[in-house]
């Protein structure tokens, strides 16, 4: 589970502290400063199996190391949404299932009998998907949340780009209905909307 009670902890503890320029930065600067710093050469999904984010033939062939298809940074992101999908504010206003302990979301759906398995890592001989798709690259995820609608997500980004579940995503897709969040290397300092 990623600690963003621990990080809050730490900078209430410290309040503030100085960035490599000297410049001081407050309580809840400082928590995104934590986040920012982390070094996500390897991180380990806590929220998903591998097996949601990679098509079948990959998980045959690697099993877990098929993890290393996908870029550190989206794995991370696709928790960090998951953790803001658990969060008041959309429970609240997209209850839980009765007796549901969490809300349920997912990228490939192979491992349970279903149907999606390129919504994660797309190889390149797949046969759906654009050339150069950024899933192509281990770079994109197709989420869904149970119970939110995709738009709402997408309005979430781009209403929070500071918020540290949002650091990793320079582009998301419109007009469909799931949540497509990428990090590809952007000239933009702005999150991409792009069509389908």
């Amino acid at each position: 589970m990623l600690d963003f009670k621990r990080v809050q902890r730490y900078t209430d503890a410290v309040g503030a502290v100085r960035d490599a320029t000297g410049m001081l930065h407050s309580s809840a600067a400082t928590m995104m400063d934590c986040m920012y710093q982390e070094n996500y050469r390897h991180y380990q999904p806590q929220h998903f199996d591998v097996r949601e984010l990679v098509p079948r033939r990959e998980f045959d062939a690697l099993g877990d190391k098929a993890l290393i298809l996908l870029d550190a940074r989206i794995v991370w992101t696709a928790d960090a949404l998951w953790e803001v999908s658990q969060k008041e504010c959309f429970v609240g206003a997209y209850p839980l299932p009765e007796k549901q302990k969490n809300r349920r979301v997912w990228c490939n759906t192979w491992m349970f009998g279903g149907q999606a398995q390129y919504r994660g890592y797309r190889p390149h001989d797949a046969a759906i998907g654009a050339v150069h798709s950024q899933h192509r690259y281990g770079r994109a995820l197709d989420l869904h949340f149970d119970g939110i609608p995709a738009d709402t997500m997408r309005k979430w980004i781009l209403a929070n780009t500071g918020h540290a579940a949002t650091r990793y995503i320079s582009a998301i897709e419109d007009d469909v209905s799931w949540l497509h969040v990428d990090c590809r290397n952007s000239s933009s300092d702005e999150i991409v909307v792009f069509g389908a």
